[in-house]
C-alpha cells in the first residue's frame, strides 16, 4: 500500500510519485504519532528494494534447509560454507527512495494499545495467561 502523486519540494526539486509509509512511532505520553515515508520515482523502485528482501529470504531459508540436513552432497557443503546466517538476518536492501524519509506528526486519534495488549497475551508468550490491570 503507497499513495501516488507527483511532489516537488518549495525549491522545485522532484521528491517522488510514490510514497510508502516506512516507520510508525506513537508516543502516547504526548499523544502523537510520527510517521516516516518514504519516496521513490516511481513504483518499481520499491519493487526493486522488494526483490531483494525476497531474494535474501529465499537464501535464509536456504540455509536453514541445508544446515538441517545431514546427507549434504559437496556442493551444498561448499554453499553451506559460503553462507552466514547473521549476515543473511542483518540484510537491508540498498534504498532505492529518493532523498531522506519524510517526518510527519499527526496527534492520536484512537487508542490502539488495548488491541496491541490483547494481541501481546495471545502472540507472545512471555505474556500468555498476563491479566489487563
Amino acid at each position: 500500500m503507497a499513495l501516488g502523486k507527483q511532489i516537488t519540494g518549495d525549491n522545485g526539486a522532484f521528491v517522488g510519485q510514490y510514497h510508502r509509509i516506512r516507520t510508525v512511532m506513537y508516543d502516547y505520553d504526548t499523544e502523537q504519532c510520527h510517521i516516516y515515508i518514504s519516496h521513490y520515482a516511481d513504483k518499481q523502485y520499491r519493487e526493486q528494494e522488494k526483490a531483494e528482501i525476497a531474494a535474501n529470504q529465499a537464501k535464509i531459508a536456504r540455509y536453514k534447509e541445508l544446515s538441517g540436513r545431514d546427507d549434504l552432497t559437496k556442493e551444498e557443503r561448499a554453499e553451506l560454507a559460503g553462507m552466514s546466517l547473521r549476515q543473511l538476518e542483518a540484510f537491508v536492501p540498498e534504498p532505492k527512495s529518493i532523498g531522506p524519509d519524510t517526518k510527519v506528526t499527526l496527534g492520536i486519534q484512537e487508542d490502539v494499545r488495548k488491541s496491541l495488549y490483547d494481541r501481546l497475551g495471545v502472540d507472545v508468550s512471555t505474556f500468555e495467561g498476563a491479566e489487563e490491570v
